[in-house]
């Protein structure tokens, strides 16, 4: 980023009741020197990066997200959604929360605070198992 742009976030960022990011926002974040002392994530991917090129962050990689004072930040796209329920029940309630994750047809709370990214790939089904692969089960299908 550049300096000017480094600068307002740091001005306008004094003025707000609380500051989030969602996944590599967490590198404008500290680039801007707001993460300084604080913890926080980011993208699976990006975490160990993070945590190099800005030591005086606190990087928790395994959250999907992490409130630290007024500062948020979310580890991804999908734990930004996390993030925004949370605020939404930290600003109006559990209930109001809950309305809209069930509008947004996601939970409201995902079944456990870590993630775990996928480092194995799935094994393929087999025949034995029962169960048929997409293309077997298009050929199966009567359309109309």
């Amino acid at each position: 980023m550049n300096g000017d742009a480094l600068r307002a976030m740091q001005l306008l960022s004094r003025g707000t009741r609380r500051l989030a990011s969602v996944c590599t926002g967490a590198f404008v974040l500290a680039e801007a020197g707001l993460l300084d002392g604080k913890r926080a994530t980011t993208h699976w991917r990006y975490a160990a990066a993070l945590q190099r090129r800005f030591p005086k962050v606190k990087v928790d990689a395994d959250r999907i997200y992490v409130k630290d004072g007024d500062i948020w930040t979310a580890a991804g796209i999908s734990a930004g959604i996390d993030l925004a329920l949370a605020m939404i029940e930290e600003d109006c309630g559990v209930e109001t929360s809950k309305a809209v994750a069930r509008d947004l047809v996601v939970y409201h709370r995902r079944p456990g605070a870590l993630r775990k990214p996928c480092t194995r790939r799935p094994r393929r089904a087999e025949a034995s198992d029962g169960a048929k692969t997409g293309t077997e089960w298009m050929g199966s299908v009567r359309w109309a």
